[in-house]
């Protein structure tokens, strides 16, 4: 069936894995890297001292790489849902009751690690004896990263998740899709992102991006690691884009957060582009004799500070033991290997 809030399909007699309704994820937006699908069904009977008094199987099919989140969101009824992930030989991967909005089930970012086909399993608390109407969300990222959250734990930069960048030139990039869940009583759900120290002067553009399906009216910020936001210059600071230089250097904070429409439906995809046209600065080298002093002892380590984040790929790829002499550079290596 389609509602307002797009396609969702409804199941029955899905209580076996044989039996299990197939979820059909899209990719939303496209060319985005998001992938959803989204389900309906009800738990009925929910006996007591029992997960499975009415269990619903769902199948969806996954790629090796693929990071995942499976929510099951209850806003119309009291239903105490429980949720496990398994895989084609019915093994439980993963599972949640709790970590979701006032209590429902929510597990985020889990790495498929074979591609074939996966099974959701729908039950309710053990000891919950209500029955009711519970609403199924898969989401699934391909080539970008997804957010990891417990029960509103990314919501301060303290508690940020890590979004790691790639460097294009003199910008460093980054891509993250996730959710705005419903508000707990007066606690709003934010989610924060980080990536490291930046200097003075760097420019950050932050952009949202909504699925066809999806209900948010997003709010994005930029703030310093007390939590103050630094000044929008696009010319609104509430809407999903923001555009500003820094005035200090230090851990800066992608926020986002919802004007409107979080819930079950709010889901969005986060596009960060930090331009830095000033290069990285030594602040500190230990482990090394001072300037103008040598040593005859065998150095075994040292560490260099730099005044913001550094790639550790592009000086870390193998860490070899070289020497030189006679003009030539000698590696010491562990195995046999041939001159190519």
């Amino acid at each position: 069936s389609v509602d307002n809030d797009g396609p969702v399909i409804l199941s029955d007699g899905n209580d076996t894995p044989a039996t299990a309704t197939p979820l059909t994820l899209a990719e939303d937006p496209s060319g985005s890297g998001l992938w959803l699908a989204f389900g309906s069904d009800s738990i009925d009977p929910a006996a007591p001292s029992d997960n499975w008094s009415d269990p619903d199987y769902w199948s969806f099919g996954a790629l090796a790489g693929d990071i995942l989140s499976i929510a099951v969101d209850t806003p119309a009824t009291d239903v105490d849902p429980y949720v496990e992930l398994h895989d084609a030989g019915y093994c439980n991967l993963a599972s949640d009751d709790i970590d979701g909005p006032n209590g429902d089930a929510f597990f985020s970012r889990y790495k498929i690690l074979t591609s074939g086909t996966y099974y959701v399993k729908v039950g309710k608390n053990y000891i919950s004896t209500v029955s009711g109407a519970y609403e199924l969300r898969v989401e699934i990222v391909r080539g970008i990263d997804l957010e990891q959250e417990q029960n509103y734990s990314n919501d301060t930069p303290a508690s940020a998740n890590h979004l790691d960048l790639q460097v294009v030139g003199n910008h460093r990039q980054g891509k993250v899709a996730g959710t705005i869940m419903e508000a707990e009583g007066a606690s709003t759900d934010q989610d924060v992102f980080g990536w490291g120290a930046l200097n003075a002067g760097v420019t950050i553009e932050l952009g949202t991006t909504i699925p066809s399906s999806g209900t948010l009216g997003a709010r994005i910020s930029l703030v310093d690691a007390d939590g103050l936001a630094v000044a929008d210059t696009d010319g609104d600071p509430d809407d999903g884009h923001f555009l500003g230089s820094l005035p200090a250097s230090g851990f800066y904070y992608a926020r986002l957060e919802a004007n409107a429409g979080a819930g079950h439906h709010a889901q969005y995809v986060l596009d960060v582009d930090i331009t830095d046209n000033r290069p990285a600065e030594v602040v500190s080298v230990d482990g090394l004799p001072d300037d103008g002093l040598t040593t005859d002892k065998t150095l075994t380590s040292f560490s260099v500070t730099f005044d913001e984040e550094m790639a550790p790929a592009g000086v870390n790829a193998a860490n070899p033991f070289t020497a030189q002499y006679n003009g030539s550079t000698y590696v010491l290596v562990r195995e046999t290997r041939t001159w190519a």
